[in-house]
């Protein structure tokens, strides 16, 4: 997870050698970092946003890369040496739009997105001296930890494939980037099923140990 500090220093890197910043929010946008965007959360405004995913809600594929008005306007023009050919077939699908807006619509009319850091942070205070984990972070509604092994830890630490097993039993469905366990739960998730979700994390520590 990157501290606002570095993404703020790292702008003023862009702006001293006269490049462009690129911010991938495809995952962070639409409120996953407890701020519409992750930009705005680092209070950083990025030349060129890519988005995705959370602008359907992840019904139907659809993104958007978003520019300053110094971008586009270089580009902008009756000659088609300055245009910027780049489209696809399911460019503006009309299906993809419609579900953007609709989602639109759901995601400003709740805020569930704007409390879960806090609903995290309260359950992962059981986990703060337990011998398996260690790492414990949080943003908006990203939850990660990392799980002590004796192997190298990373995506490739094979502890991922006994933390998947270990879930389904518990009634999870999880995808542990190595040894990295993290959540991202729906914005429909309810206090219960998130309780539930950490006693089930609880459970299959217990059993790995």
């Amino acid at each position: 997870m990157c501290r606002p500090e570095f993404l703020q220093q790292l702008r003023q890197l862009v702006d001293r050698y006269g490049t462009l910043l690129i911010f991938d929010e495809v995952m962070t946008g639409f409120g996953r970092t407890g701020d519409w965007f992750a930009c705005l959360r680092a209070g950083v405004s990025p030349d060129l946003i890519c988005l995705s995913k959370g602008l359907t809600g992840g019904f139907l594929p659809l993104s958007v890369t978003v520019c300053t008005e110094e971008i586009y306007t270089a580009f902008y023009s009756d000659n088609p040496l300055h245009t910027f050919y780049h489209g696809h077939s399911y460019t503006a699908n009309p299906l993809g739009c419609a579900a953007a807006l609709a989602s639109w619509d759901l995601l400003e009319a709740q805020t569930t997105f704007q409390t879960m850091e806090t609903k995290h942070w309260q359950h992962l205070q059981l986990f703060q001296d337990h011998p398996k984990l260690e790492k414990l972070r949080v943003t908006g509604t990203i939850a990660a930890m990392d799980i002590i092994t004796p192997e190298e830890p990373g995506y490739l630490n094979q502890i991922s494939w006994q933390i998947r097993e270990q879930a389904i039993a518990h009634g999870l469905l999880l995808r542990p980037l190595g040894n990295v366990l993290y959540l991202m739960l729906p914005y429909c998730v309810t206090d219960e099923e998130l309780t539930f979700v950490y006693s089930a994390i609880a459970a299959l520590l217990k059993d790995m140990i």
